[in-house]
């Protein structure tokens, strides 16, 4: 939503290089157009700032499944202001001729539903969250770490000795999170878990 004023609007974007059955591998890029009231108010050209994310790993390559894509490994402690406009390091982008169909927001078969908050249990260092019935979204969380630490995140909807299945051949469910000291939120919208 948009408040009264200037308002700043940032956009993430992830591109996969390899093709599979959700994406196939265009040239990676952006490209936007907003409208208020039937009027286009802002579109992508060469004045759009960008610049590749501090946070996420580039080249992360853990395929999920040929369906769900690639998994992905986020560093709390490089994070920066970019979405209120001060991160550093960006520049104009490069404006390529492309060919694109637009598809006027929101999408109605896409519904993003209130927080469902997971029950934990499990032991020391290794906790389950359970959501008590099977569920897709988007997964979001909060950690107080007292220290800078990696968080291997495993779902999945089978356990076995306590534990979620996190490899069901070939197939690797988890992403990888390293926390920087003090708390840390997060939410990731760019894969759905089915827990």
């Amino acid at each position: 939503y948009l408040k009264k004023g200037e308002n700043q609007i940032c956009f993430l974007c992830v591109y996969w290089s390899k093709p599979g059955m959700r994406w196939n591998t265009p040239e990676a890029g952006l490209i936007y157009e907003i409208e208020n009231n039937g009027k286009v108010i802002a579109v992508s050209d060469e004045n759009t700032s960008s610049r590749q994310s501090r946070a996420y790993l580039s080249g992360f390559d853990v395929e999920i499944s040929s369906q769900l894509g690639y998994s992905f490994s986020y560093d709390a402690t490089k994070e920066d202001d970019w979405l209120t406009g001060k991160g550093d390091g960006f520049e104009k982008s490069v404006v390529l001729e492309k060919e694109c169909n637009f598809v006027k927001r929101p999408i109605k078969t896409q519904v993003v539903e209130a927080l469902r908050q997971g029950k934990p249990c499990g032991e020391k260092k290794n906790y389950i969250f359970d959501l008590g019935e099977e569920y897709v979204g988007f997964c979001n969380f909060s950690i107080n770490s007292k220290t800078e630490q990696t968080i291997r995140v495993f779902y999945g909807e089978l356990l076995k000795d306590g534990h979620v299945k996190k490899t069901i051949g070939f197939r690797n469910f988890r992403f990888d999170y390293k926390t920087k000291k003090g708390e840390n939120v997060f939410t990731n919208h760019m894969l759905r878990l089915a827990c």
